[in-house]
């Protein structure tokens, strides 16, 4: 299906979409998601992890990015990049999924953006039921 993530998040399955639809998708990703991209799979299933608390079984920070590394290079993503923007077949796929297009450089933009906005869940636990004066 053509935009398939611009009807996913705009809730429009069937039809043509518009502007509006990615106006919709554009805020969905900016407001309420952390995003993750298939091209940077290790940092972003690193920084999900900070943010929804998940703790690796055993050992360090380091260690849990190394085996997310080790884990996404063996599934072997096999998404399809087309590097030349000015072939037929970029053409042809531009035409097809331009909002799709337009929203994923938006969430490239949101995903630099969280860099610096997305709290670590023991950050943000602290925040929310900071402890007594009696309990420091």
């Amino acid at each position: 299906k053509d935009n398939w993530l611009t009807r996913y998040l705009s809730d429009v399955h069937e039809g043509p979409i518009e502007f509006k639809q990615l106006g919709v998708a554009k805020h969905v990703v900016r407001e309420t998601t952390v995003v993750g991209t298939v091209d940077k799979m290790s940092k972003s299933m690193f920084r999900m992890g900070q943010y929804f608390g998940w703790k690796f079984k055993q050992g360090s920070d380091e260690e849990g990015m190394t085996c997310i590394e080790e884990a996404v290079n063996a599934d072997n993503i096999k998404e399809k990049f087309i590097h030349d923007h000015a072939s037929e077949e970029w053409h042809k796929f531009y035409k097809e999924n331009k909002y799709d297009c337009q929203l994923y450089e938006i969430a490239q933009s949101a995903w630099r953006a969280q860099i610096q906005t997305v709290i670590p869940y023991k950050i943000q636990i602290t925040r929310v039921d900071p402890p007594d004066e009696d309990e420091r």
